[in-house]
């Protein structure tokens, strides 16, 4: 694994998982890059082992952003792993200090003004641990919702802005729901576990076009295998049935 890094300040660290899939990931940089205050952010963008064309594809959007991370994988590790490697090298390696961290898909496009809806909810309210934007499929029942924020007990990981605080509290990722799924259950379980709020950010909105890179790698069947493996074990670590 290799990774070029810059150690400026900035408040939001935004980390981007990629395995080939190179239109959806170019796409999601360059929303990022319009939609962003540049000084606001640093990107890390976790590549796990895509072809060069692909990685080629993308580098000239990543590279027009100002504050910007690549790791060079070997191997697809998936979401969770890819998630985990980077935390690891944020806090452990760089000890970088920044207020808030965005896990990303990138199969996703943000839209303007997503980010300060986050972050003014995480900023403003010390009970609030963890937000998702609104997207696609919850934007209907949520635009009848008024306010600024909804509370639920799990928010998915398309999107997820989380306090540096908690995310060190709570832990890393749990690796043993493989490439993923559930793993986004177990974590706003963990985090309300130890006392936070979690839910959406109602004046936030990112595109989501939904596991399309999972569906390039693996058949609808094993899908529903690797969806049905993971549920067991999440209820198995929390004693459900």
């Amino acid at each position: 694994m290799e990774w070029d890094y810059e150690g400026n300040i900035v408040m939001i660290e935004i980390i981007i998982p990629t395995y080939n899939n190179e239109e959806y990931t170019k796409k999601c940089f360059e929303s990022i890059r319009k939609y962003t205050p540049q000084d606001e952010y640093r990107l890390w963008w976790m590549d796990n082992g895509s072809t060069k064309k692909s990685c080629d594809f993308v580098l000239p959007e990543f590279n027009k952003h100002k504050n910007g991370v690549v790791i060079w994988g070997s191997e697809n590790l998936g979401f969770v792993r890819g998630i985990n490697n980077v935390l690891r090298l944020m806090f452990d390696v760089h000890k970088i200090n920044s207020e808030y961290i965005i896990l990303q898909n990138n199969d996703t496009v943000v839209t303007e003004n997503w980010i300060e809806p986050m972050r003014l909810l995480l900023e403003n309210n010390s009970s609030i641990g963890m937000v998702s934007p609104v997207t696609k499929d919850n934007k209907d029942v949520m635009s009848k919702i008024s306010g600024l924020f909804y509370e639920l007990a799990t928010v998915t990981f398309f999107c997820v802005m989380i306090k540096s605080k908690v995310l060190k509290e709570a832990g890393l990722l749990d690796e043993s729901f493989g490439v993923g799924l559930w793993d986004d259950h177990d974590y706003s379980h963990r985090v309300r576990k130890i006392g936070y709020k979690i839910g959406i950010a109602l004046k936030s909105f990112v595109y989501h076009y939904h596991r399309t890179t999972f569906k390039k790698i693996y058949s609808a069947e094993e899908l529903s295998k690797i969806h049905r493996e993971n549920m067991s074990k999440y209820k198995k670590k929390y004693g459900m049935r």
